[in-house]
């Protein structure tokens, strides 16, 4: 009877609280620790009792003795049967409730990460598919489609359960269910069998058992969805028709609260820019307080505003920024556009960490603000709800397909965004995935994997092609401790940097592995994509690896940042196809910690620039053979730069970024470096240029313009003159008003103070001081020297010169 434990609930048959207490065991063989709870005193007392030589009987007997404050006493003797089955197969309680202890902290709070181990019926369900569109045979020749049906199963995996359920009538269903070891087996076989053709009368058809639960019987409350009246928003594009192809942007800034309100107020703005001119408001309606609760974005193609609230997002589009549409997602952290504007993603943090959401990341339709999909980041996580990174779906250029993670981290798991299933219902496995990114203009996907030193597996970069999934390039390289990878925006090539080490260190420490690694170097890979074999060219560099950036015109420069001690060196490479490596066609002299490259939208022109509290931005013009340094431009502690769509103009931008305000604010700059504008706004969070559509021009028409380019400047030139003329008449006519208006104030005075000039006089006792006040004025020209030169005089020469 050992490890038994024994509850005891003594109630007094004595009106009054207990005085005292005593419990007498009999015939038990083990030390029991008693536990008196004095019910109506409510006091809690502890004994522990020696008894007597064990015994095999089975139960022990004890007698109660109860004894009162008023001197009452009685006593009750009791047995207790040790050898009962319901004794024996009762689990130790190790509950605190007993007395009287409640835990506000729930085991899904305190422990959920290892509740997530615990095996799990969703998890078997996995393994389970249901094959439809079977034959319907009877009991007699049941056998015989067991074994024509269990040689496709068994081409899958061996190891498998079938089951078909039958009709009262013996015969079978139409459909089976088949168990395989786990789920990435049954991935594979709902991927083979499902459109399976086994005769012309029978196509199969499959689902895991876990679909199940996505099948729902309709709502007998459900009725059609009621039309939305139609809203003219107007023209969706009409800020790209102005005359003077004017850019805007949009500030997310706040303003100081008027005394004793405290706090501040939030402002979101739309600005059109115009050279030369002030930014103005881009309509009455574009600026609005609290118009985000957190951030705004733009979409990719600039057609819509987005804001992000507490019960979802919305969209904002026309010249008046009405709301388009908005999506319904609480607590809604982070969102982003597919490419071409068709899909929104929102991601929302759940409350427990290591609860599963299912709706979690959300993909909504634009155009009807329909959730499309919705999934759990639990599910591919597998641990936590912990975001890694952000964008989490990666988008193929054309919104056909979004990718992202596979569960397990183990590959790619990419969903045709038609119906959002998976492509060909089965995932990409790649082991040792680190990161992936589709090519701008092709349905290409380049991936790195990094290496496994255990098995002796080498870092991967490779190229994939989709929907066949073809590997049509892959690079395998040795001792490579990070990588980058960066696609141009035509498509044609991709750039990978890598770090690359001769030793490594590993050293542990409470269970946690510090790497070190040392003698790295930086390379730089160039894989052609235009090539039906892919090339690949190597780059080493020198020196350490600070930044790259792709000219984005034509794809055939680079910018790369190298530094050295204190100083950073900006590098620009040509491809020449002639040549087998990058030619190295300008170094520049090195200086400022530049931290960035930003080319300009239509290349040619490109800023380097260090965020820091020393900001520097140098301006490079690389349109000639030998690029060259235009200006360098100080602008201390901005944040970030970037250029306007048009290539035109460049913004450095000084955030908060989450310190004290200081001088926040903007200044606008030409591509050459010539500041045009600049604002301090209090404590401004964003700056964002609106975006454009893409220009697509035909080569006729890309020729006629530049034919008549030298008339075209002459216009634009005129234009300009006409409209700095405008301007500068602007001001005059302004000038003048005001001119006229203090005219008028003070014609106005003069009167007032004539007709006040008989009660002057009055108070002067009859004396009149207006005139004869008027001293002689004298004039008096003062001149100074603003400059002082020194010129040696020639002597004179014999001449006489």
């Amino acid at each position: 009877y050992e490890h038994k434990h024994i509850y005891m609930h003594l109630q007094s048959r004595v009106p009054t609280h207990f005085a005292s207490v005593s419990i007498n065991l009999q015939n038990v063989h083990k030390n029991y620790s008693v536990v008196i709870h004095s019910a109506t005193a409510s006091q809690v007392g502890f004994a522990n009792i020696d008894f007597g030589p064990a015994s095999t009987s089975g139960h022990f007997l004890f007698t109660v003795s109860q004894r009162s404050s008023e001197g009452q006493e009685g006593s009750e003797m009791h047995a207790v049967d040790l050898s009962n089955a319901e004794n024996d197969d009762a689990e130790p309680s190790f509950s605190d409730r007993e007395y009287g202890y409640t835990d506000s902290i729930s085991d899904e709070e305190l422990v959920g990460d290892v509740l997530r181990k615990k095996p799990q019926e969703s998890v078997y369900e996995l393994c389970c598919v249901i094959v439809c569109g079977i034959p319907v045979v009877g009991e007699d020749r049941l056998p015989k489609l067991k074994a024509v049906l269990g040689k496709l199963f068994a081409r899958i995996h061996t190891q498998y359960k079938d089951n078909y359920p039958l009709e009262s009538d013996g015969k079978t269903k139409g459909y089976c269910f088949l168990e395989y070891p786990n789920s990435e087996v049954a991935a594979t076989a709902m991927a083979v069998l499902d459109g399976y053709i086994l005769d012309k009368n029978h196509v199969f058809s499959t689902n895991t058992f876990a679909d199940l639960h996505k099948s729902f019987d309709p709502d007998p409350q459900w009725k059609p969805p009621v039309p939305r009246p139609y809203t003219d928003f107007g023209d969706l594009w009409w800020w790209l028709q102005n005359d003077k192809c004017c850019d805007q942007f949009a500030v997310h800034y706040e303003r100081e609260a008027s005394k004793g309100c405290g706090g501040a107020n939030p402002f979101v703005a739309v600005y059109e820019f115009n050279k030369g001119k002030e930014p103005q408001l881009a309509s009455p309606n574009s600026e609005r307080q609290n118009w985000t609760a957190s951030v705004f974005q733009w979409s990719p193609l600039g057609t819509f505003l987005a804001s992000i609230h507490h019960m979802g997002v919305a969209l904002w589009a026309g010249r008046n920024f009405d709301r388009f549409v908005r999506f319904q997602h609480e607590n809604v952290a982070m969102l982003d556009f597919s490419p071409l504007e068709k899909f929104v993603v929102t991601y929302a943090m759940p409350g427990n960490r290591w609860k599963e959401d299912t709706d979690s990341l959300r993909i909504f339709d634009v155009q009807t603000g329909e959730m499309r999909k919705g999934f759990s980041l639990m599910q591919y996580q597998r641990d936590n709800n912990i975001l890694p990174n952000w964008p989490y779906f990666q988008w193929s250029f054309d919104d056909r397909y979004a990718a992202c993670p596979k569960p397990g981290n183990n590959g790619i798991s990419i969903y045709e965004s038609e119906h959002f299933t998976l492509l060909n219902k089965k995932h990409i496995v790649i082991d040792n995935i680190r990161t992936f990114q589709w090519s701008p203009t092709r349905s290409l996907i380049a991936y790195y994997c990094e290496e496994k030193v255990a098995n002796n597996a080498p870092a991967e970069f490779g190229l994939m092609e989709i929907p066949s999934k073809v590997k049509i390039r892959a690079q395998r390289i040795f001792s490579v401790s990070d990588a980058e990878m960066f696609w141009n925006k035509n498509g044609d090539r991709l750039a990978v940097h890598t770090e690359r080490y001769q030793k490594k260190n590993i050293k542990s420490s409470g269970g946690v592995e510090d790497v070190k690694y040392s003698k790295v170097t930086s390379h730089i890979e160039i894989f052609d994509a235009r090539e039906k074999e892919v090339s690949v060219l190597s780059l080493p560099l020198t020196e350490q690896y600070v930044s790259f950036g792709w000219e984005p015109k034509e794809g055939d420069k680079f910018c790369v940042l190298v530094s050295t001690k204190h100083k950073v060196t900006p590098l620009i490479y040509a491809l020449d196809s002639s040549k087998h490596t990058p030619q190295l066609i300008s170094k520049f002299e090195p200086g400022e910690r530049f931290t960035a490259v930003a080319w300009a939208p239509n290349g040619g022109w490109l800023a380097v620039y260090s965020a820091s509290a020393s900001g520097a931005i140098m301006f490079i013009d690389s349109n000639g053979t030998q690029p060259t340094q235009m200006t360098l431009v100080e602008y201390p502690g901005f944040s970030k730069g970037y250029w306007d769509p048009t290539g035109r103009y460049f913004a450095a931008v000084y955030t908060i970024g989450g310190g004290k305000g200081g001088d926040t604010g903007y200044r606008i700059f030409t591509f050459q470096g010539k500041e045009l504008f600049r604002k301090n706004l209090d404590r401004l969070v964003q700056f964002k240029w609106r975006p454009r559509l893409p220009v697509k021009l035909s080569d006729e028409k890309i020729k006629l313009i530049r034919r008549n380019f030298k008339t075209s400047f002459a216009k634009f030139e005129e234009e300009d003159k006409y409209e700095r003329g405008r301007a500068s008449q602007e001001v005059i006519v302004k000038r003048r008003k005001v001119m006229d208006e203090f005219m008028r104030i003070r014609a106005c005075f003069i009167a007032t103070y004539k007709e006040e000039a008989h009660l002057r006089i009055e108070l002067r006792d009859g004396v009149d001081k207006t005139e004869g006040e008027v001293e002689d004025l004298v004039e008096e020209t003062v001149t100074v020297l603003l400059t002082t030169e020194k010129v040696k005089l020639e002597e004179p020469t014999d001449k006489g010169e």
